[in-house]
């Protein structure tokens, strides 16, 4: 997927930590493409993640 019409690609690996990790891809009504990536609650990156909030 290449994104800002740059041509830069945004790779997306698996989080090895959590088995329902999945991510969507969402354009706004503006054009910005967004990337959400989802884990479970005790997921360890994602408890790092939210930490460094």
């Amino acid at each position: 997927m290449a994104l800002g019409g740059n041509g830069a690609s945004y790779e997306v690996w698996p989080c090895t930590d959590c088995l329902p990790w999945h991510f969507e891809v969402v354009q706004a009504d503006d054009g910005e493409v967004m990337v959400r990536e989802w884990h479970a609650m005790e997921c360890a990156l994602f408890q790092q993640l939210i930490a460094d909030q």
